[in-house]
């Protein structure tokens, strides 16, 4: 996840350099769609790490090592 989010970050901050020099001017409808489609694969990552979390835990149960204190474990990134 902090990979992916590092990447993000680094999307942004090149898509916000692209529009600082653009010649042609400001497009809002562009920009709203490029940013519409990086909400959506946001989602969809959420989605996945939220998905592969409760495949952790169920594997966790089946081998009987599900301890309920770790699910609210915070880590640094």
């Amino acid at each position: 996840e902090a990979f992916h989010i590092d990447q993000t970050g680094k999307y942004i901050e090149m898509r916000r350099f692209a529009y600082q020099n653009q010649k042609q001017g400001y497009n809002y409808l562009m920009r709203m769609d490029e940013y519409t489609g990086l909400l959506e694969s946001m989602e969809r990552m959420y989605k996945l790490m939220q998905n592969r979390a409760l495949a952790i835990i169920n594997i966790e149960k089946a081998v009987s090592i599900y301890d309920n204190n770790n699910i609210f474990k915070e880590i640094e990134l």
